[in-house]
């Protein structure tokens, strides 16, 4: 099942390569749970480089398996009530916005060829964002933070908030 996704997942962003390179990094976190992160980066005829990094979208994917996710825990007998608690998963479900914001300026701060302003400005455009995201989500507007939004339970949840 999951397999199958990281599999097919691999397949389609290497369509089209001619050389690769694999970078695998697992490592264990507090409560003894093995983190997977994969690096890809390759080359195509024309020799354009493509990289890709699952750990940027690992929690995106995350968000989108809880309800598969929480059955495993309950078929396995570890139920975890976090995948089930309407407060959490609204937590997280912004947390995936956030971490997509974040990665989106990773991206224009690693472009080359900028000037320290330019750096300075896309940081500075960032803070201004986070300010009116902050401002727009305590009067209860959602709609920058789009897998909040669509979150099914997200009224129940932050009644919660307040």
């Amino acid at each position: 099942m999951m397999a199958n996704d990281i599999k097919t997942t691999l397949t389609d962003h290497m369509t089209g390569i001619e050389l690769f390179s694999i970078s695998l990094d697992e490592s264990t976190e507090l409560s003894d749970t093995a983190q997977l992160a994969i690096f890809i980066r390759g080359v195509d005829k024309e020799f354009t480089v493509t990289e890709w990094l699952s750990k940027g979208k690992i929690l995106k994917r995350f968000y989108e398996l809880r309800n598969e996710i929480a059955d495993f825990m309950q078929i396995n007998n570890k139920p975890k009530s976090e995948v089930s608690d309407p407060k959490w998963i609204c937590d997280l479900a912004f947390l995936v916005d956030l971490t997509g914001y974040l990665n989106d300026l990773n991206l224009k701060l690693q472009k080359q060829g900028q000037l320290v302003n330019d750096l300075y400005s896309h940081l500075k455009a960032f803070q201004n964002k986070i300010r009116l995201w902050e401002a727009q989500t305590l009067s209860g507007n959602t709609y920058r933070f789009t897998t909040l939004s669509a979150y099914e339970d997200i009224a129940y949840a932050l009644k919660k908030y307040h």
